[in-house]
């Protein structure tokens, strides 16, 4: 973990095979990432003054979607939206890990997330096409492309990060 004095933290957490999500709750107190490989999504209680990360817990899986969590973010009701790499879905989980919406996309490996417009209305989905033969991209041709979808309940606004000094 950076610091804003510049200090440098290593955080020792159990293994994870392929990590991605990185995402706080509303108040700061709830840690999300994932272990796409193992189609978990982690949960760790976060102290905000000290950063330390306890409570190491599944959140959600991802099995019934045959999807693997890749990017995500979290919305002002505190629900996270997580991409379902090769399910062509994005899932709004509550706050107590519970499937709440679903996004199907016309592409099968949506990457990340991220709130915008003038009242965070707007969940942007990046969508990648590596890996992908000639006949599925011809399936499949919005594959890599920038999607746009309005939600109901708007995203939080970017977290702010300074530097002292």
């Amino acid at each position: 973990r950076f610091g804003p004095d510049k200090s440098l933290t290593q955080l020792r957490l159990p293994s994870v095979m392929v990590t991605n999500t990185m995402q706080f709750s509303p108040d700061g107190r709830t840690f999300y990432t994932c272990d796409s490989a193992e189609q978990e999504i982690l949960a760790y209680d976060h102290d905000p003054e000290t950063g330390a990360l306890t409570g190491r817990r599944i959140f959600a899986t991802t099995y019934e979607f045959d999807g693997f969590p890749d990017g995500s973010a979290v919305d002002s009701e505190g629900c996270l939206w997580t991409c379902l790499w090769n399910a062509s879905r994005v899932v709004r989980f509550t706050p107590e890990g519970d499937v709440d919406q679903v996004v199907i996309l016309a592409a099968p490996r949506p990457t990340s997330v991220a709130f915008g417009g003038p009242d965070l209305r707007t969940m942007f989905i990046t969508t990648a096409r590596a890996g992908m033969t000639f006949p599925q991209l011809d399936a499949r041709p919005l594959s890599g492309s920038l999607f746009a979808v309005h939600v109901d309940v708007p995203g939080l606004p970017p977290r702010r990060f300074g530097v002292a000094g």
